[in-house]
């Protein structure tokens, strides 16, 4: 059977069980609060401890000690590919948007890097999709 549907942070409370295995990065986002307090946020790809899951992770530099949480996930192999991580990104965005009543991800920037799996202009697209969808 081939069951894609994501679940996040906002709709289960079950990826508080989650622990990372091995990750990689997927992109890195800027999130300013206000005037002089900002956060830097890793969004990583890797299968959960317990190898029942395939997870998007997040991390924060704004506490001292780094914590990295499930915040989208589906059971293993469902998805390959890039398709993977702009699945769960997009299920990601569109619960926080739904949410927050917003507009936009929660964060301001998307951060360059050549180590992640998506761009930044990737992520971007899928953040303008998942809000052309949720207008629709």
């Amino acid at each position: 059977m081939n069951n894609t549907t994501v679940l996040t942070y906002i709709d289960s409370d079950a990826g508080v069980d989650l622990l990372p295995m091995r990750t990689r990065l997927v992109f890195t986002a800027h999130l300013g609060h206000s005037p002089g307090l900002s956060e830097i946020v890793e969004y990583r790809l890797g299968p959960s401890d317990c190898g029942q899951y395939d997870v998007l992770w997040c991390s924060s530099d704004w506490c001292d000690e780094v914590q990295t949480t499930a915040v989208a996930w589906l059971p293993r192999h469902q998805i390959k590919g890039k398709a993977l991580p702009s699945a769960l990104l997009r299920a990601l965005f569109k619960a926080e948007m739904a949410q927050n009543k917003s507009a936009v991800p929660q964060f301001d920037e998307v951060l360059e890097s050549r180590r992640g799996l998506l761009s930044s202009r990737e992520v971007r697209e899928i953040a303008e999709q998942t809000l052309s969808d949720a207008q629709t």
